[in-house]
């Protein structure tokens, strides 16, 4: 986790995808709760639970980690939506979860571009479309994830720094986070 959380740079974009249930949210909790403990101030924006949920399952009575994490429902987001719940350097990152939700009212260019202007790190979730694989392949590449558009696709992966992918082994409780996309290193190994 701390290996991950080092290549988050502000005004990043980051990407992680998985099968449904696989547990893309609860390694963004994670990754939020790591980064609040540090001192950074993080935004998770979900429409998939409440912010009791979310609290609940971050699993601390830390007041510091508390204080640095905020949670925001909502059901319907928007560049401009998103543009009023984070001002000027508010943030060390922005969580979307899942934004494969949202897809349909974003330009991920555009969030690219909100991300280095605000100089905050943006970190979105999307699921795989299922089946994710081919009967030959037992792990996902980049033409796995599940978009509304090809369009929101490509340009994922095109404005990603990092996408990273969470798999199971077969017939295994294990769990692997590999590097799909790495702008500033290898791309394949896991860890």
């Amino acid at each position: 986790m701390e290996r991950f959380i080092q290549k988050f740079k502000k005004g990043g974009l980051y990407g992680i995808g998985a099968r449904s249930g696989m547990g893309k949210t609860q390694f963004c909790i994670s990754v939020t709760s790591l980064l609040a403990s540090k001192g950074s101030k993080v935004l998770y924006m979900s429409n998939a639970m409440d912010e009791d949920e979310f609290f609940k399952r971050m699993k601390t009575d830390n007041l510091n980690i508390c204080n640095k994490a905020n949670f925001e429902e909502v059901y319907k987001l928007t560049l401009e939506g998103l543009k009023m719940f984070v001002s000027e350097d508010d943030y060390g990152l922005v969580v979307l979860d899942p934004f494969n939700i949202y897809s349909l009212d974003f330009d991920v260019g555009d969030i690219k571009t909100f991300a280095k202007k605000k100089n905050i790190a943006i970190l979105l979730t999307t699921g795989f479309a299922r089946p994710p694989f081919d009967d030959d392949r037992i792990h996902p590449d980049l033409s796995d994830i599940k978009f509304v558009d090809e369009k929101t696709h490509i340009k994922l992966i095109v404005f990603s720094e990092l996408i990273l992918f969470l798999t199971q082994e077969p017939n295994t409780n294990n769990f692997n986070i590999c590097f799909a996309k790495n702008m500033h290193g290898k791309i394949g190994e896991t860890i």
